[in-house]
């Protein structure tokens, strides 16, 4: 059994640990946070400690993988922590068994892509990306480091989404466009022009509010 710790003990935290469960031989055994020092429920483990404490306890074998389970309104601290971690603790990369990855395809270290996400051919996905459900990123795209992609989102061919951006649920890139770093997408947008400003976009074609 290959024992998984993980950053954040909220609801995305304790999310990622319900499917790593039992999936690939894959165990949650709990959680780093810096405010929340009791869980629940300990069906995915207790919270093992502050975040300072994760070298410590992984030098004394408490578990064999980290992953971060930070969600999208914290960006810059997602990306701090897997920085700070990520030469000295092995980050997981995980890909849940119901997914199809085309073997071109390159998943960066630390990243998580949740059941029923499919990855075509010669798509790139840099390090620290979160993927929800049903997630579909078409061929030769790229998503890079310290991304989150809500349920459902679409990419079309050669799309290119740079570092830190949030794509909401179900919206849709099409085609051939960039996507500038910092850019939010709000749910269900369809983004067809490249987006050069960080900002929020939102509606059908998507246009930026603020």
């Amino acid at each position: 059994m290959k024992r998984v710790a993980i950053i954040g003990a909220g609801l995305l935290g304790q999310q990622i640990a319900h499917h790593i469960k039992g999936d690939q031989g894959y165990e949650p055994v709990g959680f780093f946070d810096d405010y929340v020092t009791e869980m629940p429920t300990r069906d995915y483990g207790s919270v093992l400690g502050r975040v300072t404490d994760v070298k410590r306890l992984y030098a004394s074998g408490t578990f064999d993988w980290i992953i971060i389970g930070i969600g999208y309104k914290h960006f810059g601290y997602r990306w701090q922590c897997y920085e700070q971690l990520h030469n000295i603790v092995p980050f997981l990369t995980f890909v849940h068994s119901s997914c199809w990855v085309d073997k071109s395809a390159h998943i960066g270290e630390g990243s998580f892509l949740m059941a029923g996400t499919t990855i075509d051919d010669h798509v790139f996905i840099g390090e620290n990306v979160f993927l929800q459900i049903g997630c579909s990123v078409s061929h030769h795209s790229t998503v890079k480091e310290n991304c989150f992609l809500g349920p459902n989102v679409t990419l079309a061919g050669c799309v290119t989404v740079e570092m830190n951006c949030f794509l909401g649920v179900g919206s849709v890139l099409l085609d051939s466009i960039s996507v500038a770093s910092g850019v939010q997408i709000g749910g269900g947008a369809v983004v067809i022009d490249t987006i050069e400003e960080a900002g929020l976009y939102v509606g059908m074609p998507a246009r930026k509010i603020r």
